[in-house]
């Protein structure tokens, strides 16, 4: 059985350059984090700060 979130996920597309996605990855990594929740979270926190205005 799928929790309500699982339900709710899609999945999006971001181009960038090579070479700043392996710096990101590896930055992510050694924070012990990884992309994907670095992003979400940056677009959590963006949401939140525009629906503030």
């Amino acid at each position: 059985m799928s929790s309500e979130n699982e339900k709710n996920e899609v999945t999006i597309r971001v181009k960038l350059d090579g070479k700043l996605r392996d710096r990101f990855k590896g930055l992510t990594a050694m924070e012990g984090t990884n992309m994907n929740a670095v992003v979400v979270e940056f677009i959590e926190k963006y949401v939140k700060e525009k629906s503030e205005k």
